[in-house]
């Protein structure tokens, strides 16, 4: 703001400052218009340099923006899908197949490849499932989740 107000400033009044005494005193001549012209001239065409200039700076600042939003968008969508995936692997963990607990184990398995942050967990979980089957099977009976006799050892 103050560098358009000062080029303003300059554009009006910066022919009187740089070359003023032959336009107080009125006694112009044709090559004070010249000198007037050029200066001008000259302001005019530093003014489109910093326009013109600006624009692949601007372009370059909004391409940066665009990406990172990108980033942040593919980063949203893929722990969406994690968390789909995880939420179904620990539902087919919860089943009373043998089959579908073995897909659940897999699909954790991929879950803990892919994104290195999810590896902890998912050891965890597995660690829990295997913790509460082997208390199933040493219980025997009276546990809910292993109705399944080939499940409790029996």
């Amino acid at each position: 703001m103050v560098a358009a107000a000062g080029y303003g400033l300059l554009f009006w009044k910066g022919t009187w400052w740089l070359d003023g005494s032959p336009v107080r005193s009125g006694n112009l001549q044709p090559a004070d218009g010249v000198v007037i012209t050029g200066l001008w001239t000259m302001l005019v065409a530093l003014g489109a340099a910093v326009v013109v200039g600006s624009g692949p700076m601007y372009t370059h600042l909004n391409l940066q923006h665009a990406r990172a939003k990108d980033l942040r968008e593919a980063e949203l969508a893929r722990e969406s899908l994690v968390t789909g995936r995880y939420g179904e692997a620990i539902k087919l963990l919860g089943s009373d197949k043998a089959t579908e607990r073995l897909g659940g184990i897999y699909v954790l398995e991929r879950i803990m490849k892919d994104p290195e942050k999810d590896h902890w967990t998912v050891v965890e979980v597995l660690a829990s499932f295997e913790l509460v089957t082997r208390s199933c099977r040493n219980v025997m009976a009276g546990c809910d989740w292993c109705d399944d006799p080939a499940a409790r050892g029996v």
